[in-house]
């Protein structure tokens, strides 16, 4: 493939990093209502924020590195498909930016103690009305990016197995 019908390696480090920190955070968040209250509970919930936490930090330099030194590749198809594949982008970079400052609310709504270490002060530990508020759009928001992000698995799987273009490839780790 040449090479400008690629992304460069950070771009794509990045892209997978991306995808697998959004499954394990929904992996996480899954496992925590397993545990009730307690020390088990504490400690996923500590890893679900801190696997959130490099979320928000990933999705921060992976918008300054395409706002500054990434470059954009010249979609394998020109109108309406290409409108669509760059607004589905835009979607879901800014719904990963609400799951993450709904997460950030829901810690800061009802306090906690990452690792035992870290503390979080509640802001308004007496709400519990607007802290299950923001918990549940922190849910909806994190179903939304899952159900987007396998929509854009099956349009690259479209691509490389229906259109049989160079669109798939174009994310794939140079071996």
């Amino acid at each position: 493939m040449p090479r400008d019908s690629h992304h460069d390696d950070f771009t794509v480090g990045l892209h997978w990093l991306t995808a697998g920190l959004i499954a394990a955070l929904w992996r996480s968040a899954q496992i925590i209502a397993i545990f009730g209250h307690g020390p088990p509970e504490a400690y996923h919930r500590s890893f679900h924020i801190t696997l959130g936490v490099m979320r928000a930090l990933v999705l921060a330099v992976r918008i300054l590195w395409r706002l500054t030194a990434g470059r954009s590749l010249k979609g394998a198809h020109l109108g309406l498909l290409e409108q669509i594949a760059r607004a589905t982008h835009y979607v879901m970079h800014a719904v990963a930016g609400t799951v993450v400052l709904l997460g950030c609310l829901t810690v800061w709504m009802q306090g906690d103690r990452i690792w035992s270490l870290v503390p979080i002060p509640a802001y308004d530990p007496g709400n519990i009305t607007l802290g299950q508020q923001i918990r549940g759009w922190h849910g909806v928001a994190a179903n939304l990016i899952l159900i987007l992000a396998g929509l854009h698995a099956a349009a690259a799987l479209f691509h490389h197995d229906v259109l049989r273009d160079d669109m798939f490839r174009r994310m794939l780790p140079r071996l």
